[in-house]
């Protein structure tokens, strides 16, 4: 079992067909740019304006009461971007422990195109490729050409996750894709050398992050 594997501290190479499977169901969040702002007048800014509008615009969403699901954003160079997508390709999977109060959940992140879904292991165990996503990441590309940026948003969809911890696996997300170190040392090798990887060490890792208050 993969649950037992991880808490062992080796991440099994037998494990490895269950991660090879897509998630398969009604993408949930916003796969258009344009279905969330008025993209002709957006393209109309100077790249530093388009950051500004659109994290005001997400801390705009923080702030209400309306109970509507929780989401925030970054935004990436393009070469930043085009780093993260090659590396996606090259390895899709990959599992983040995030720290709660008492221990911690561990969600399944898999990149498929220009989105990355992430679920908690336990779902991903039960239901493989029809499991439903805690969190979703869109890379929304339409001003990478004209602006040199891509915008990203992540949509929270799990009640067993605060706004901070989603927060928390959005940033782990670019630290061990984007960082040379973290994505040779871990990424990669649970993607291509499963025998290598030790779940211990990424945990001992993420913690110390934690803790800095990177």
């Amino acid at each position: 079992m993969l649950q037992t594997a991880l808490r062992r501290g080796v991440y099994r190479p037998t494990a490895v067909p269950a991660f090879s499977r897509a998630m398969s169901f009604s993408y949930p969040g916003p796969r258009k740019l344009g279905d969330l702002v008025k993209l002709p007048l957006l393209e109309r800014e100077s790249p530093e304006k388009i950051r500004h509008i659109w994290r005001e615009y997400h801390n705009d969403e923080e702030r209400r009461t309306d109970g509507k699901r929780p989401s925030f954003a970054e935004v990436l160079e393009s070469s930043q971007y085009s780093q993260l997508r090659l590396r996606s390709k090259q390895s899709p999977m990959f599992v983040f422990p995030v720290l709660k109060p008492k221990g911690y959940i561990n969600l399944v992140t898999q990149f498929q195109d220009t989105f990355c879904l992430a679920t908690s292991l336990e779902e991903y165990q039960k239901r493989r490729s029809f499991s439903f996503p805690h969190v979703t990441i869109t890379f929304f590309e339409e001003l990478m050409k004209e602006k040199n940026i891509v915008l990203m948003r992540a949509d929270m969809f799990s009640p067993d996750l605060t706004r901070d911890e989603g927060q928390q696996m959005f940033q782990s997300l670019l630290r061990f894709y984007l960082s040379d170190r973290e994505y040779t040392r871990f990424v990669e090798t649970f993607n291509s050398r499963p025998r290598e990887f030790n779940f211990q060490d990424l945990l001992k890792e993420i913690q110390v992050t934690q803790l800095n208050g990177k």
